[in-house]
């Protein structure tokens, strides 16, 4: 499944229900956005740093992405453009 959020506000209280670490309001994530004890998930953007700038969730989203593409066993090449 993939969720897209766009907006500044989480409700974090109903990840945390279903297990998804929730630290200061915000899913707790590593810094190439897989999410701690919870193999296959991965969260990146304002849900993560809480709010930002666009960049910054553009450039955590690429990194999601990217680390989404090997967790599924493929091995895309992925531009910066």
């Amino acid at each position: 499944r993939v969720l897209v959020a766009i907006g500044q506000g989480i409700d974090s209280l109903r990840f945390g229900e279903y297990g998804i670490p929730i630290k200061r309001g915000a899913i707790e994530a590593f810094d190439w956005s897989g999410v701690k004890d919870t193999e296959g998930v991965f969260a990146g953007g304002d849900c993560v740093t809480g709010p930002a700038t666009v960049i910054r969730a553009i450039a955590a989203g690429k990194v999601a992405a990217a680390n989404i593409d090997e967790y599924l066993g493929f091995h895309h090449r992925m531009k910066n453009d």
